[in-house]
């Protein structure tokens, strides 16, 4: 492989297959030109060792990726951009520096969002299927933003708004995932079926995990007294009984929840606390550090891999120092 300079843009060359290839790179940034050059190289050898099915363009990876049932979100805007271009063409890099360009105003996150996460989904499901190499890109550096979990307070007077707005549904959903520590996905989840009023238990889906898809198993949950009657109070729909296929809460997909999500909140005059923080942090929050009970009991009963997992991840102390100082005071003499 060779990398040389002409007037203000980098050239290479390379040999695949017996033949020789002789290309501009395109551009002033010699670690951008050397990442264009190894991706056409790995091309040509691919096409030459593995037939050109490997020269599969993005617009037909992602003609795949919706054929499996895939989600279309966040696609069209790269199929703009990326429709013709080959996979093989498309480099960590080239990613980055796309979303950056898509979204000048937008931070880190969003362009992990709608631009690296979704690529590198098309990518990959193809490069299962053996069309190309699978793709790894670093994402965009994201401050975390730590919020205090929620807790009965926040809850009840979510649930309350939620009502007022005229979404018990959305009242149950917080109520259900608070005291259950089901994720969002899972409570969404959640079909007539598999809620059994007599034992107070309700049947919550195992998710799956990495790109194995292997999924977790399947748990049978309590239903606490104040998820029940929350659940109950759902009308019922038109038809005017409770199918045992219909989802309990009404939403297809988080992104539907959201935005009556913060009406509700702004109704509460509440601070904000995502679905994540108000359910399965609020869950292990809650049994573990405000009610004490043992981890691998609150770790159990929320449907966690392991008691590690639980403690690095949810919990987290509050008043560490209030805590401290009840522990060594001393009572005077």
């Amino acid at each position: 492989m060779q990398i040389y300079k002409r007037g203000n843009l980098w050239h290479y060359a390379f040999t695949a297959g017996g033949k020789r290839f002789r290309k501009s790179a395109g551009t002033s940034d010699r670690k951008l030109a050397a990442e264009i050059a190894r991706a056409h190289e790995a091309r040509e050898i691919a096409a030459t060792r593995l037939g050109p099915q490997h020269l599969i363009t993005f617009g037909e990876a992602v003609a795949l990726y919706l054929d499996a049932g895939k989600s279309d979100r966040y696609l069209l805007a790269l199929m703009d951009r990326f429709e013709r271009v080959r996979v093989a063409d498309i480099t960590p890099e080239l990613l980055r520096r796309a979303a950056m360009e898509m979204y000048l105003e937008a931070g880190p996150a969003t362009r992990n969002r709608q631009v690296i996460t979704p690529a590198q989904a098309v990518i990959n499901h193809a490069a299962d299927l053996g069309y190309c190499q699978a793709l790894h890109v670093r994402r965009f550096a994201v401050e975390k933003v730590s919020r205090p979990a929620a807790d009965w307070a926040w809850i009840d007077a979510f649930s309350s708004a939620a009502r007022n707005i005229g979404r018990p549904n959305l009242a149950a959903l917080a109520i259900f995932m608070f005291t259950t520590g089901a994720r969002i996905s899972q409570a969404l989840a959640v079909r007539w079926q598999d809620v059994d009023f007599p034992t107070a238990t309700v049947t919550i889906k195992g998710t799956r995990k990495g790109r194995s898809g292997t999924r977790q198993k399947d748990r049978l949950a309590p239903i606490v007294p104040e998820a029940i009657v929350a659940i109950a109070a759902i009308p019922l729909p038109e038809t005017g009984r409770r199918e045992p296929w219909r989802k309990v809460f009404g939403y297809n997909s988080r992104s539907s929840v959201d935005k009556a999500w913060r009406r509700a909140e702004k109704k509460a005059k509440i601070e904000h606390r995502s679905p994540h923080e108000a359910g399965r942090h609020g869950f292990f929050t809650e049994t573990i550090i405000r009610k004490g009970l043992d981890p691998r009991t609150a770790a159990e009963g929320g449907g966690a891999q392991s008691v590690r997992l639980v403690m690095e991840t949810y919990v987290h102390p509050e008043r560490t120092a209030e805590a401290i100082r009840s522990v060594f005071e001393r009572k005077q003499k």
